[in-house]
């Protein structure tokens, strides 16, 4: 998604017997669309957990949220293995990629890949 770093910003709470843990994190994408349409979504990953996922919406609407399973790659760059499709208008759209089931640890992503669907 254009080469940026994204960082995910941790939020604590509301568990009250857990005041400090973390229990999601989360970053946001702005990007401008040319083209109206559905768009395939993948993910260049390095996990070194099992059952790890990343979750995606669009313009805060996380009620229609796709998840992104994220492969154990035991410490290898690898591609997620089954795409999510997002519906994209044209123009600007906020993607939305958090995770809130700890632990947190453990992922890292190199890139984000759209391609539209024909």
């Amino acid at each position: 998604l254009g080469g940026y770093q994204l960082y995910m910003g941790e939020k604590k709470g509301p568990d009250p017997k857990k005041p400090n843990e973390t229990t999601f994190c989360d970053c946001r994408y702005n990007l401008n669309v040319s083209q109206e349409g559905q768009y395939s979504l993948v993910a260049k990953v390095v996990t070194a957990n099992y059952d790890q996922k990343i979750c995606v919406s669009l313009d805060g609407d996380e009620g229609s949220a796709s998840i992104i399973d994220l492969p154990f790659t035991l410490g290898e760059w690898q591609e997620t293995t089954t795409p999510v499709t997002i519906s994209l208008k044209k123009g600007k759209n906020v993607i939305h990629f958090w995770r809130q089931d700890p632990p947190f640890d453990g992922v890292a992503v190199q890139t984000f890949t759209l391609s539209p669907i024909s």
